[in-house]
C-alpha cells in the first residue's frame, strides 16, 4: 500500500483500538486512549493513553508516546475529601516505560511503515500486555503496599524510590495516603513533608489521618 503520514496514522490507530479490545479495554470518547474495569465492584479501572506525533519524525515514520494509569475508587474519594483532588484523576500514572522493566520516563514507539517486521508495534503491543499484567494484580490498595511492590521482581526498581516521594507516579499527598492505607506510618509521614502544594487545613487533615 502506498501509505501517508495520514492514512498510516489510522491504521495504526485501528490497530491499537482492536488490540486494547481484545485486552477487554474499551475506549474513551474523544481520547486517544482505552480504560479497563479491572474488578467486578469497579474499584480499579486501568487505562491506557497515547499521543501520536507525525512532525519531525523521518518521512515513513510516526510516532507514538503512551502513558498507562490506574485509579482506585477507594483511594480517589478518600483523596477527594482530604485535599479536594478531582475523584476522576488516577491514583497512579506515569509514561508506560515506567511500568516495564525499562523504567523509561519518556517512551516513544517510533512505527515505521518500511519496516517489514512491524518491530515498534510489537514492542508496544508487549509493553500494553506488562502495563496491564500490573494493573490486572491489583484488586485493593493493599497491592499497591511498598512491600507488595518490592517483590515484584520485573518492576521493584521501578518503585524504589516511592510512588509519589519524587512524583513519579503520583504526586506525594496521595502517596502519603496509600502509605497510610497499607499500614505504612513512615512513609506515609515522609511523603506528607514532601507535599507542598496542600494549604495549611488540607496538611493538618492528611497529618490527622495517618498520625503525623
Amino acid at each position: 500500500m502506498d501509505w501517508t503520514k495520514s492514512t498510516y496514522r489510522r491504521h495504526i490507530e485501528a490497530r491499537l483500538r482492536d488490540e486494547l479490545a481484545t485486552r477487554g479495554y474499551r475506549p474513551v470518547r474523544g481520547e486517544h486512549g482505552a480504560v479497563r474495569t479491572i474488578d467486578p465492584d469497579g474499584e480499579v479501572l486501568a487505562s491506557v493513553r497515547y499521543q501520536v506525533t507525525t512532525a519531525n519524525q523521518p518521512p515513513t515514520v510516526i510516532g507514538i508516546h503512551p502513558s498507562a494509569a490506574i485509579r482506585l475508587a477507594s483511594v480517589a474519594a478518600r483523596c477527594a475529601a482530604l485535599f479536594e483532588r478531582d475523584p476522576s484523576t488516577a491514583t497512579i500514572g506515569a509514561d508506560l516505560g515506567a511500568f516495564t522493566p525499562s523504567d523509561s520516563a519518556t517512551s516513544e514507539y517510533r512505527l515505521d511503515w518500511s519496516d517489514p517486521s512491524d518491530t515498534a508495534f510489537h514492542a508496544l503491543v508487549a509493553d500494553i500486555d506488562r502495563f496491564d499484567s500490573f494493573a490486572g494484580s491489583i484488586r485493593s490498595v493493599h497491592d499497591l503496599g511498598a512491600a507488595r511492590l518490592a517483590r515484584i521482581p520485573t518492576l521493584r526498581r521501578n518503585f524504589a524510590g516511592g510512588l509519589g516521594e519524587s512524583y513519579k507516579y503520583t504526586t506525594p499527598e496521595v502517596a502519603a495516603v496509600i502509605h497510610h492505607l497499607t499500614g505504612d506510618r513512615e512513609r506515609a509521614v515522609a511523603a506528607l513533608a514532601l507535599a507542598g502544594r496542600l494549604t495549611d487545613d488540607q496538611r493538618a487533615a492528611v497529618a490527622a489521618l495517618i498520625g503525623a
